[in-house]
């Protein structure tokens, strides 16, 4: 046997079990609905329960870095010593040339807190 003729018989094979069990499945839903309902919701309880446990992490610095890091514990108490939103302030510069010595020399003065 061929590696062709194989698959092809393989595949013969798969697909008729899959109709055989459909069609198991099909008769047994049309004899017993009732059955297939309690039986369906069932199985959807059982595969729902796992929600219950559900833990969403928002932030993602919780799932790769481990948490006795140094990271991890400056992060933790940035996030509790300060706030999460910050006000952004924009500052639009006009000029000839914004980009002289003497405005950047400007601009650094504007942000320094001395």
């Amino acid at each position: 046997m061929t590696r062709g003729s194989f698959l092809i018989f393989l595949s013969v094979v798969v697909v008729r079990s899959v109709e055989r069990i459909c069609g198991l499945w099909g008769l047994m839903v049309a004899r017993h609905p009732f059955l297939a309902v309690i039986g369906s919701l069932i199985f959807v309880t059982f595969l729902g329960s796992g929600l219950v446990r559900l833990n969403l992490v928002f932030r993602p610095y919780d799932l790769w870095v481990p948490q006795k890091s140094e990271f991890a514990k400056v992060t933790t108490w940035k996030t509790k010593n300060f706030p999460q939103y910050y006000r952004e302030q924009i500052g639009i510069w006009e000029g000839d040339n914004v980009l002289s010595p003497s405005s950047i020399k400007g601009d650094v003065r504007t942000f320094t807190t001395e």
